[in-house]
C-alpha cells in the first residue's frame, strides 16, 4: 500500500540489491515451464519456494502444478518449501492449521511444519515444542 513506507524503503532496498547482481528470470506457466527448468539444472539439492500461490491456480489444475514443481526435481533431491493457505495444500495432504511454513523433502511421506507465520510474513514465530 502507498502509505506504507516502512515496505516502500524495504522494497526500494531490495531492489537496489537486484539490481546490482541481477538474477536469470523466467517466464511462464510453472505448469509449462518448471519441468524443462529442471532438466536444465545441474545435478544437486533443489530448493523451491512458492507464497501464496497455489490458491490462485484454478482448482483442476492443482494437480499438475503439484506435478510441474516435483519435475524441479529431474532425478535429484527436492526440498519444497511453500506458505499457502490450509484450503491449497501440496497434493491435498492435511494441511497445518496453525498457518505454517511447510515443506516436504526427500523421504517425507507427509509435510512438515517449519515456522508459525502471518499470511502476509510480517513475522514468524517458533511451532509452540510437542507440535
Amino acid at each position: 500500500w502507498p502509505e506504507d513506507r516502512r515496505k516502500a524503503e524495504l522494497l526500494e532496498a531490495a531492489l537496489e540489491v537486484v539490481a546490482s547482481d541481477p538474477p536469470t528470470m523466467v517466464k511462464g506457466d510453472a505448469i509449462d515451464v518448471c519441468p524443462a527448468l529442471g532438466r536444465s539444472l545441474p545435478p544437486g539439492p533443489r530448493v523451491v519456494f512458492h507464497a501464496a500461490t497455489r490458491m490462485h491456480v484454478a482448482p483442476e489444475r492443482r494437480a499438475a502444478f503439484d506435478d510441474a514443481i516435483d519435475a524441479m526435481a529431474d532425478g535429484s533431491p527436492i526440498y519444497h518449501v511453500w506458505q499457502e493457505p490450509h484450503w491449497a495444500p501440496h497434493r491435498g495432504a492435511a494441511a497445518d492449521p496453525r498457518g505454517a511454513i511447510e515443506m516436504h523433502g526427500p523421504g517425507d511421506e507427509a509435510p512438515v511444519a517449519l515456522v508459525r507465520v502471518d499470511g502476509h510474513l510480517e513475522w514468524m514465530a517458533p511451532l509452540e515444542p510437542g507440535q
